[in-house]
């Protein structure tokens, strides 16, 4: 972790809970957020597939451009790297879903509703005129999270030639850092360092999100909370409210959409993607980047399978592809059988704030291929180790898991 329990902030515990439940990176603040020139698009829509940005310290997202979009479209009205290229969305190769009004919390987290009622469609609560109805919300664990999305989210996600994606990633990624970087007239100036890089590949949608997160260092570890709904009338429209009527610890939020300020869309509060990190120590001349593939040869969908190395990865009693049994602190990789090196997972490099696991992940690959400049890993990946309901494991336990189903794979630059 990248800070101690007792100096968390709210935004990074309400995180680092809720990427247990595998909906990808959960933003502490889903609204739009970035400098005055942020393109209208985002206000409107919420993030995109195809956003390029970093998660900020604050729990939100600031995206620098979009490169399923052209470089005039108004989107990129910041303008774009000079390698840029666009890779077009396809439509056809996105899935969306539709999600009723829900609660993702802690399993520890006791739910009550206060009389919540919903349309026959089931997609918006039904609140009378003046009503206080909601939910309340009990542990006594010394931690835990809350997302209430009360009314109806949307789900996208690119699940089929994400691949392409990838490629565009490992062959432009160092651009991108130099651009976003850079101080000159043509460079953004962002001066983000070498925090990681988001490019999105999916994201939740709703018109309304609260949360909150609590971290107690006492012995007081009751904790309580009561989101309230109810319905006012302003300048003639009707429109529902919500609010945390109460609470013991956290510092809630509510972000919703206002009739009155159609400007205020759509928030998102998960995001999925490519989580791309830089080595800190860049060398002069452009090196490739590491990426990780299916270690039985297939690929998730549409996560690109890049070159490949011609050595295995052994682990306990069950290598696969080979018989040769592996330490249960290292990995061993070779070119043939018996042969290559013991890989010590135990210290794994910590990544940069804002906590994401896969930096951890990244930050392995970078200190074990010193050929490579970048390093990427989709959300997919690391998700897909976890078992249900079960809290992130630290990151040698993660990188293990991540080692025993993944091969790292490097691609030489250009």
């Amino acid at each position: 972790m990248p800070t101690t329990r007792e100096h968390e902030s709210t935004q990074a515990t309400y995180a680092r809970l809720m990427l247990a439940h595998q909906h990808g990176y959960p933003l502490y603040q889903p609204e739009p957020t970035g400098p005055p020139n942020l393109p209208g698009e985002y206000h409107q829509g919420g993030y995109q597939i195809g956003d390029v940005g970093t998660i900020t310290d604050n729990g939100g997202f600031d995206v620098f451009f979009n490169f399923c979009h052209t470089h005039e479209d108004p989107i990129n009205a910041r303008g774009v790297p000079p390698n840029f290229r666009q890779v077009p969305l396809d439509p056809n190769t996105v899935t969306t879903s539709i999600f009723l009004p829900h609660t993702i919390s802690c399993s520890s987290i006791k739910n009550e509703s206060l009389g919540v009622t919903f349309e026959p469609n089931g997609q918006n609560p039904v609140v009378p005129f003046g009503g206080g109805l909601g939910y309340e919300y009990s542990s006594e664990t010394a931690e835990g999270a809350i997302a209430v999305l009360p009314e109806r989210a949307e789900r996208a996600d690119v699940t089929r030639r994400r691949d392409r994606f990838l490629t565009r990633a490992t062959e432009d990624a160092v651009g991108w850092y130099k651009w976003i970087n850079g101080t000159g007239d043509d460079d953004l100036g962002a001066m983000i360092g070498h925090r990681s890089l988001y490019l999105i590949t999916g994201f939740d949608k709703s018109t309304c999100w609260a949360g909150t997160a609590y971290s107690s260092t006492t012995n007081n570890t009751a904790f309580r909370a009561t989101f309230k709904v109810a319905s006012v009338s302003s300048a003639g429209i009707q429109r529902k409210t919500y609010n945390w009527e109460s609470y013991t610890h956290g510092e809630p939020r509510v972000q919703l959409h206002h009739p009155q300020h159609p400007e205020n869309r759509y928030l998102t509060p998960f995001i999925r993607g490519f989580r791309i990190t830089p080595r800190k120590l860049v060398p002069a001349r452009l090196l490739g980047p590491v990426v990780v593939s299916d270690v039985q040869g297939s690929v998730l969908p549409g996560i690109g399978l890049l070159t490949r190395f011609t050595s295995f990865f052994s682990w306990g009693d069950t290598p696969p592809n080979d018989d040769q049994g592996g330490s249960s602190a290292g990995a061993e990789m070779g070119n043939s059988r018996g042969s290559g090196y013991q890989i010590d997972v135990t210290n794994v490099p910590v990544g940069e704030s804002p906590y994401h696991p896969a930096d951890f992940v990244n930050e392995y690959l970078l200190n074990k291929f010193p050929e490579a400049q970048i390093a990427i890993v989709h959300d997919d990946q690391w998700s897909n180790v976890l078992t249900e309901g079960e809290l992130l494991p630290d990151a040698p336990e993660l990188t293990r898991r991540i080692l025993k189903k993944y091969i790292p794979c490097y691609e030489s630059g250009q």
